[in-house]
């Protein structure tokens, strides 16, 4: 069983390096500093190392002693958890850096991942990787305390769109409630996340409503996003909200969102579906990935080229009536 692997690992090794995919969100840093906090009650050493900062809706979590700047010095680990990425190369530059002799442990709940570590822990099922790292804690018999309980109820909130979708269950619901019970304020948390937007926020949100477009069967809608950078005032990813507002047109079965890479030289495209579609399979299409309702991939090209690929391969598994297969 690959839990029982990877608390072996915990137990053998002694310091750890956690990182996660690039485009940090509450899910991703949520459970990399529960994670870290298990591991130091554990005795262990284990520090974070991300390609990006911590987004400004997401400061309160306040274990910032635990993250190391990338570049920085450091100590080299033992081994290595990769969390929340499907493939190794979804934690950007951080892969550069990880030492290729030491282990790689991966923990992960989305379908697409590729297997890559030496211990894969993958639950497709489970509604978070926080949900995972909640899981942890129970197999290994570390009590919980505020601090944890403030990080893995917002990473289970954040990817459960707030206990909306379709993969929240009543052990998800069984775990934030035990969460609640330390102290911590679940409005106060919401505030953080969804109601802290700065005033470039609200412009990129206006510059992304401002580009709707809606197929003519109504059944597929998207927007663009074309900024040369983001303003330094402006959070990390502005994604979820973007979406929603496709999410409540009635009859749209799919929708996404355009935006420039952080290179400049790729389209990044985020994928939802209302449940009928498979967005997984058409992200895993253009090599990208994720879940069934929430995928994204990265595609070489212009707006205009992209928007015409994407868009054909969402007709087609809508003709199809499901997901359509791999390329």
């Amino acid at each position: 069983m690959s839990l029982r692997k990877l608390i072996n690992a915990i137990n053998k090794y002694n310091s750890f390096l956690i990182t996660a995919h690039v485009g940090l969100e509450g899910d991703a840093i949520g459970s990399e500093l529960a994670l870290a906090l298990l591991l130091r009650h554990k005795g262990k050493d284990a520090f974070i190392v991300n390609e990006d900062s911590v987004p400004n809706n997401y400061i309160f979590l306040n274990n910032r002693r635990l993250i190391k700047p990338l570049g920085s010095k450091i100590k080299l680990p033992e081994a290595a958890f990769i969390l929340d990425c499907s493939d190794f190369n979804r934690c950007g530059k951080v892969a550069k850096i990880i030492p290729k002799k030491i282990p790689l442990i991966a923990i992960d709940h989305h379908i697409s991942n590729s297997q890559f570590a030496k211990i894969n822990w993958v639950k497709p099922k489970s509604s978070s990787t926080g949900e995972m790292i909640y899981e942890l804690y129970k197999a290994m018999k570390v009590p919980l305390d505020r601090a944890s309980a403030l990080c893995l109820y917002t990473a289970i909130m954040t990817d459960t769109g707030s206990f909306r979708y379709s993969t929240t269950s009543y052990k998800t619901h069984q775990a934030a409630a035990e969460l609640l019970r330390f102290n911590i304020s679940a409005d106060k948390i919401y505030q953080n996340v969804y109601q802290s937007n700065s005033y470039a926020d609200l412009l990129l949100l206006k510059e992304a409503l401002d580009s709707l477009s809606i197929d003519k069967g109504g059944r597929i809608a998207w927007f663009k996003i074309n900024k040369d950078f983001i303003d330094s005032d402006t959070q990390a990813d502005q994604t979820e909200n973007i979406l929603d507002f496709a999410r409540r047109i009635r009859g749209v079965e799919v929708c996404f969102l355009l935006k420039k890479s952080k290179d400049k030289k790729n389209i990044r495209v985020n994928l939802r579906s209302r449940g009928k579609i498979d967005v997984s399979k058409i992200a895993q299409y253009f090599g990208g990935g994720g879940h069934k309702n929430a995928s994204g991939c990265t595609i070489k090209g212009t707006f205009a080229d992209v928007e015409k690929k994407v868009i054909g391969r969402i007709k087609s598994a809508i003709k199809n009536g499901r997901h359509i297969g791999y390329k």
